[in-house]
């Protein structure tokens, strides 16, 4: 029992030591890493101290520059592996590889190989920010953590580790010199106290002069901070150029594409709208003879497909060779241009006062006020009307053959020349209102076809030339079975006036 008692009182003993001994070790772990987690202070002097929160500082700060740079210019990578990894130009290299497409030199296909072009020189460019950014950054700040900041964190822990050997030294001095010891040991604990402060006091002196001399380089610290942010300067500098260089290229290939969307915009401030130029162009040369121009409607799938041609840019009605179109799907295109104006040509300003002039006695009283009224349409309103106008007169000059009066053509346009701002309000009209207000404005486009010497006397509306000129392979053949685009697939084929008591009225087919 004795013996089972004190090998249990000795194992016990031996489990306190250990408990003890790994304590220590957390305590020595808790002093030498501060709350912030930097090492604890090597020196015990403030003054000292505060050179190594400087010093501190510069290593964590490089620490941090190496790894972030690093993980932007990997080192393990040459100049021409670094160039066909970036992500621009990865891009640019699948966009390039699209250039045998067909349609590849259209305005679109030109611009997007230029962006590509655009994307390939700046990665080049990138490339040699990163071989400067290795060579002036990344090399002096590695050789400074190496061996600068390596050393004098070497030299700390060492420091730390010759002051707690000295703190251990005066501890069993102090413990030796209460006891009733032997003067032989308490002699050769005193020597060891005084050789370990010696040693202490030696190593901070160094340890301090080290500190200094680091301290004392900030200067050349900082400059690959300085060239880092010179070498991104230039590079940044130098891509703006280019883009500068580049831009104005793709910008012409942009404005050489065209009016995008003709349909549904205000009208031009310059001359004649260049759709109707186009469609009225068509008309005048292949359609002047052809029976019911205006009144017999269209293919609505064709009349879907060329509005979309139009508003891409890719049809030329003005060059007989570049189209192959039924001539009804042209005229119905026209009054559907009109009809999706954000106001109709005679404006909304003057809606009452021009149902008035039409429902005035026929004479040169009513001439005379439907004239003042032109004279005070806005310019361009004005321009596009007259333009129009004497086309149709010129329609009605063929009516032997294709049959379109003044009078019948006037019914099919005049809805789309006036009409009212509130479309809820024309719905609401009864079958004798409508019919009165059709019309009136049949009436008033008649009024100007018949006298249209003297209310449009001049010839100073002239019309211009068409303002997109499409590439062979762009031009669009609205017999051709091209799938319309979704927002021309949406849209309304023909709108019909509110008023129209017959779809052949407004001109819809």
């Amino acid at each position: 029992f004795w013996l089972v008692n004190q090998q249990h009182t000795q194992n016990m003993s031996a489990v306190q030591k250990l408990s003890s001994g790994m304590s220590r070790i957390k305590q020595m772990a808790a002093e030498k890493i501060r709350g912030d987690g930097k090492t604890k202070y090597a020196s015990s002097v403030p003054e000292h101290q505060a050179l190594e929160d400087e010093v501190n500082f510069m290593r964590h700060g490089y620490t941090v520059l190496q790894k972030k740079l690093a993980e932007q210019y990997p080192s393990d990578d040459d100049a021409e592996k670094y160039f066909k990894k970036l992500p621009r130009v990865t891009m640019a290299t699948k966009m390039q590889s699209l250039k045998e497409e067909p349609a590849a030199d259209s305005h679109f296909g030109t611009a997007f190989m230029q962006c590509a072009e655009v994307q390939l020189a700046l990665g080049r460019l990138e490339t040699t920010l990163y071989e400067h950014m290795r060579e002036a950054v990344m090399r002096p700040v590695g050789r400074a953590l190496e061996e600068d900041f390596t050393t004098i964190q070497t030299s700390g822990k060492q420091l730390i580790a010759t002051r707690e050997e000295a703190d251990s030294a005066q501890a069993k001095l102090a413990k030796l010199q209460k006891s009733d010891k032997e003067a032989a040991k308490l002699d050769a604990a005193r020597d060891e106290a005084a050789s370990r402060a010696g040693a202490l006091e030696t190593g901070e002196g160094k340890f301090v002069e080290a500190l200094v001399q680091l301290a004392a380089r900030d200067r050349e610290f900082i400059q690959p901070l300085v060239l880092m942010l010179k070498e991104q300067l230039m590079f940044f500098q130098q891509a703006a150029e280019m883009i500068k260089d580049a831009l104005p290229q793709i910008i012409a290939q942009h404005n050489g594409a065209g009016n995008r969307q003709g349909f549904g915009c205000g009208l031009s401030e310059q001359g004649v709208d260049t759709v109707l130029v186009q469609c009225v162009t068509a008309l005048r040369r292949d359609g002047l003879d052809v029976e019911g121009l205006f009144r017999i409607a269209g293919s609505a799938s064709r009349v879907r497909r060329l509005k979309a041609a139009f508003n891409g840019g890719r049809v030329d009605l003005t060059n007989p060779d570049s189209y192959d179109c039924d001539i009804h799907t042209v005229a119905n295109v026209l009054k559907v241009y009109l009809r999706e104006l954000p106001a109709p040509l005679l404006t909304f300003d003057y809606y009452d006062e021009w149902i008035q002039a039409a429902r005035m006695p026929d004479g040169e009283e009513r001439v005379r006020v439907v004239k003042r009224y032109l004279d005070n349409l806005p310019r361009p309103n004005y321009d596009n009307l007259a333009y129009l106008i004497r086309f149709f007169a010129e329609v009605c000059q063929h009516s032997d053959t294709n049959k379109m009066t003044v009078r019948n053509l006037a019914i099919v346009i005049g809805p789309n020349l006036l009409w009212q701002k509130d479309a809820d309000q024309s719905l609401g009209l009864n079958a004798v209102d409508v019919q009165a207000l059709t019309a009136a404005q049949a009436t008033l486009c008649e009024l100007f076809i018949t006298h249209v010497e003297t209310l449009f006397p001049d010839n100073a509306t002239q019309a211009p030339a068409p303002a997109f000129a499409p590439a062979p392979s762009q031009v669009f053949s609205p017999t051709h079975s091209l799938p319309p685009t979704p927002a021309a697939a949406a849209a309304p084929v023909l709108q019909s006036s509110p008023f129209s008591p017959s779809a052949a009225a407004a001109g819809v087919g």
